[in-house]
């Protein structure tokens, strides 16, 4: 990249490692999800509860609150290339306890393993704004991250797939047999991916992408509890909650609410949740074009945050009429909402905050994002069998409507985008300096 006199050069490699993040993120979350996405095939399988096994999902929000913080310091001392292989190895190792986990007393060892994943795979979600930051012009930090949460999105969709393609039959011995395949395979799958990003993985490239990440290295740093001064990044770190809370808690609790209204529940959680999982790829991708394209941070956030109300409203109708089509088109709308939303408010975050390291802005974002998640999911849960899936599902609109209200007061206060401007600008005014005087 071309900056007047000086050079900014970005390197091939950028994607190879953004490759190797992206399997570990679909893994990460493959496994984060699973649990819940066949929930009555584990509850049954362990003779637990819907409670416990949503445990296996909130697992990672539980985890957030100290870890986040925790994970960010170690990114920050050890880099990219470290935390990512201690990451993957977390998972390969995890992954093979999980297969002698597959006696049925053993939930406990299991549940275990989720939460050790969930604690130190933190370091995966943070590594995102990284990669984006230390290896692409500043100007793709969106559409970094947008390719990073569609394969977040392509893990969970795998998990949709399950009920209703691999435990659709009813048989006990089938079910156990194709549990235990399932997690032997995934324990093979997630050791290949290991052996990779150790071998492939790199920390930073030779030279910073842009003006911005150079001057960043200049600047002293600021102690962490200023980020609490900052208006906008409160606000945003409410509105990205809210907005988890809304997926996440449909996500986890999408079994127990289709198969209450639901006769062929089954088929419907697959087909749902492979359409919800799925749109989330062109939801994120697109968030990141539009960035990209118009940089309309204020604006942007706004109509996605009127979309996603739009979108509950529909889920919630679509379970009243208990209407397989509204249920459809209110999946496909939430992961476009949704997910888009959050990959705009990842890159708003890096403005507003910047020179903050993102190591440290985002292990604070994420230590208080999963917040409202903890407190939607078992609500959600234990009312739907006492007032049923719709009146459960109110919460989700109360928190959307909240996300609309926040969302104006949020401003456009974009300091890394001036940084670049008056960076170039000075550059370009030295440039022109120095030509004149030399030709005199």
């Amino acid at each position: 990249m071309e900056c007047s006199s000086i050079s900014f050069r970005v390197y091939k490699r950028r994607y190879l490692n953004l490759l190797l993040l992206c399997l570990n993120l679909i893994i990460t979350y493959f496994q984060q999800t699973i649990y819940t996405s066949i929930a009555n095939v584990t509850a049954e399988y362990y003779a637990v509860s819907y409670t416990e096994v949503n445990l296996t999902s909130l697992s990672w929000d539980i985890t957030a609150i100290l870890f986040y913080y925790l994970c960010g310091k170690f990114i920050e001392i050890y880099g990219l290339q470290t935390s990512l292989i201690v990451s993957s190895f977390v998972n390969a190792l995890s992954a093979s306890i999980k297969c002698i986990a597959l006696k049925r007393n053993l939930f406990w060892l299991l549940l275990t393993c989720q939460f050790v994943c969930a604690a130190l795979n933190k370091l995966f979600v943070l590594s995102m704004s990284i990669l984006a930051a230390t290896w692409f012009k500043s100007s793709e930090f969106a559409l970094v991250v947008g390719i990073c949460e569609a394969s977040i999105a392509v893990g969970i969709s795998l998990t949709f797939l399950f009920p209703g393609l691999v435990f659709a039959s009813e048989i006990r011995n089938a079910i156990a047999f194709r549990f235990s395949l399932m997690t032997i395979i995934f324990a093979i799958l997630v050791a290949i991916v290991y052996v990779l990003t150790l071998l492939l993985i790199k920390n930073k490239p030779p030279t910073p992408p842009c003006l911005a990440e150079q001057r960043r290295s200049t600047i002293e740093a600021q102690p962490t509890f200023t980020l609490f001064k900052n208006k906008n990044f409160i606000l945003l770190v409410i509105c990205i909650g809210l907005a988890d809370g809304i997926f996440a808690s449909i996500n986890y609790t999408l079994n127990q609410s289709v198969l209450s209204k639901f006769s062929n529940g089954s088929n419907v959680v697959s087909i749902a949740g492979v359409i919800k999982s799925l749109s989330s790829i062109p939801g994120s991708i697109i968030a990141g074009v539009l960035l990209k394209k118009y940089a309309k941070f204020k604006l942007s956030h706004i109509c996605y945050s009127i979309f996603i109300t739009l979108s509950v409203t529909l889920y919630m109708l679509s379970l009243e009429f208990k209407s397989e089509i509204l249920l459809y088109l209110s999946s496909l709308s939430l992961g476009l909402s949704v997910i888009g939303t959050m990959v705009l408010i990842y890159d708003y975050v890096v403005e507003v905050t910047y020179p903050y390291p993102e190591s440290v802005t985002f292990g604070v974002l994420f230590s208080f994002m999963y917040v409202p998640t903890l407190l939607s999911t078992p609500l959600v849960t234990l009312l739907i069998p006492k007032f049923g899936a719709v009146i459960a599902n109110t919460i989700n609109f109360v928190f959307a409507f909240i996300s609309v209200l926040l969302s104006i007061f949020v401003s456009e206060d974009l300091r890394r985008k001036q940084a670049n401007t008056k960076e170039l600008l000075l550059t370009q005014r030295i440039a022109h300096h120095v030509s004149k005087r030399n030709y005199v």
